[in-house]
Order: structure tokens, then C-alpha cells, then sequence
């Protein structure tokens, strides 16, 4: 085993005795690895800054479950790209709710037989706001 496998084991059993400071040494090892592996398949800096934040959290309250004779790096990597994953999964059921939601609004604010009346204008204020709550989400 590596000096740098060793050390690592070292932070693993110290932060598994509540030593923040150790797991604070395996973020700053793994910080950059983890946050490319984020951006590679989020395609977004700022979402991939988050996933790897969520990753490292969750690797810190599953450290206990961890099996130490496992490369570390290799199970913080798959909690990582689980997490960007996990985002990828949240972006596409949003956009579609985002697009059923206005898909209801137009069937809901169609216009009656009496195109220019003042059904058909409450109709058409239905539908721009419906569009709009359908965007904002």
C-alpha cells in the first residue's frame, strides 16, 4: 500500500472517530477530481459545484457503511456521478411538468364560439397567465 493509500486510510479511520478536520483532508484531495467528473456529465459549473457538494456530504454520513479495504476514491466517484445523475433525472421531470402545465393551460383557455368577445379575452388572460406560471416553474 501507497504512503498516500496509508494517509488516506488514516483520515478515513479518523473522521469514522468524528474528526471533521480529516474528512476536510479527503475533500481537498478529491475536490477538483470529483467536481470534473460532475461538470462532464452536467454540461454546468454551477450544478456541478452543487453535485459535488451533495456528493461529499453524503459521503461523510455514509463513511461508517464505507468498506475500507475498497479504494476510496473509487466510491466517492459513484456517489458523485449519482448525484449528477440524480440532477439530470430533477432538470428533465421539471421541464416536463413545465411543459405539461402549459399544455393544460391551452386546452383549458381555448377560446369559445364567441372569438373576440369577452369570453374569448378572459380566455386569452388565462392562457398568458398560465404560460407564465408554466415558465416560471
Amino acid at each position: 500500500m501507497s504512503d498516500e493509500a496509508v494517509l488516506e486510510q488514516r483520515w478515513i479511520a479518523a473522521c469514522r472517530d468524528g474528526d471533521g478536520a480529516a474528512f476536510g483532508q479527503l475533500v481537498e484531495r478529491y475536490r477538483g477530481r470529483v467536481f470534473r467528473l460532475a461538470y462532464g456529465i452536467l454540461r454546468n459549473a454551477e450544478e456541478a459545484e452543487d453535485a459535488a457538494q451533495e456528493a461529499f456530504v453524503k459521503a461523510n454520513e455514509a463513511l461508517n457503511d464505507f468498506d475500507a479495504s475498497r479504494p476510496f476514491g473509487a466510491w466517492l466517484f459513484s456517489i458523485a456521478s449519482n448525484a449528477a445523475i440524480d440532477r439530470i433525472r430533477r432538470r428533465k421531470r421539471a421541464a416536463r411538468m413545465a411543459e405539461e402545465a402549459a399544455r393544460e393551460a391551452v386546452t383549458a383557455a381555448k377560446p369559445s364560439a364567441m372569438d373576440g368577445g369577452p369570453a374569448f379575452e378572459a380566455g386569452q388572460t388565462e392562457l398568458r397567465q398560465a404560460l407564465w406560471r408554466a415558465i416560471e416553474t
